[in-house]
């Protein structure tokens, strides 16, 4: 016997599918959302439609953006000959937070995410990693 009603299982399913976050993690979320005033969950589904629609990667570098080009490629302040290879696009938050890049020497498989992440920055320049 299903003790909760059906569109709220399937919120639950959904939150649960979000990596980090267990069944009793999203039945917290839901209950929370379902005892909100409408417009705040309107307003949460909103933001998280408009962002899948209106946000994708930067032609230069691969990070999220909802421009052409990035706000960190498009800053004409930045050494444009040196470069950060990130696994994804939510490691460059974590190192634009530093403020800090230290360069470090290392060596990309093929296989390697980064590297298969990073490779596209690659096409077109002239260079590769080896």
């Amino acid at each position: 016997m299903d003790t909760n009603a059906a569109p709220l299982e399937k919120l639950i399913e959904q939150f649960s599918k979000l990596p980090g976050i267990g069944r009793k993690s999203a039945q917290r979320m839901a209950y929370y959302l379902l005892s909100q005033p409408p417009e705040q969950v309107e307003a949460l589904a909103d933001a998280i439609l408009t962002a899948r629609r209106t946000v994708h990667e930067c032609r230069v570098c691969g990070n999220y953006t909802d421009q052409d080009v990035c706000s960190i490629c498009a800053d004409e302040r930045r050494d444009g000959s040196t470069i950060c290879v990130v696994r994804d696009p939510r490691d460059v938050a974590a190192i634009e937070r530093s403020r800090e890049y230290n360069r470090r020497a290392g060596q990309y498989k093929p296989q390697d995410p980064a590297f298969l992440y990073n490779q596209r920055f690659f096409q077109g320049k002239g260079e590769a990693l080896s």
